[in-house]
């Protein structure tokens, strides 16, 4: 299986030092999360750790079920602010916006976004409130690829599965004290 590196497969990304060329873009997919405060800000970190599971996810659900492999793309940014001097004269990186973005394959299908975005944003909503438990990434992941079962329950599906689930893992942790 060849592994593709989409940096050098499209021309937009193939600037040489020192050329003036313009170039066509054409349309790109990129996973993308959009925040405020400067790079060094909890919310630009978290971004990070949000997009780099979703995109490996991606590429090794390509490889596996697409038998088509390629090389994450390196991080990417667009920055600005409402006032540009927070960039030069006034410079402060709490003004600063900014969306973190890394580009995906155009061959990868909406199912497979979703599935890796319910769970990295399991994963992300976890590490954010401090309670890893691998089996929430499950829980989502079934959440979206579940079929008509899960999409019949509808909110059930909190409750069905997930309460019951949190139910009696709390009642073994409390039973376990004594």
């Amino acid at each position: 299986m060849k592994k593709i590196d989409l940096k050098k497969t499209i021309s937009s990304y193939k600037a040489k030092s020192g050329e003036f060329a313009i170039v066509d873009i054409p349309p790109l997919h990129y996973l993308m999360i959009d925040g405020d405060n400067g790079p060094a800000s909890t919310h630009f970190m978290s971004a990070i750790q949000a997009l780099y599971p979703v995109a490996y996810k991606l590429k090794f659900m390509s490889k596996l079920n697409l038998d088509r492999d390629y090389v994450v793309p390196p991080l990417e940014g667009l920055w600005w602010a409402e006032d540009m001097s927070v960039f030069t004269t006034n410079y402060d990186k709490s003004k600063w916006q900014w969306t973190a973005m890394i580009l995906t394959p155009d061959w990868i299908p909406g199912e497979m976004f979703a599935a890796s975005a319910a769970v990295g944003l399991a994963i992300g909503a976890m590490y954010y409130l401090g309670c890893i438990h691998p089996p929430g990434g499950a829980t989502a992941l079934s959440a979206v690829v579940g079929g008509d079962a899960v999409y019949e329950l509808g909110y059930l599906y909190v409750i069905s599965p997930v309460l019951i689930n949190v139910l009696i893992i709390l009642m073994v942790g409390i039973g376990s004290l004594f």
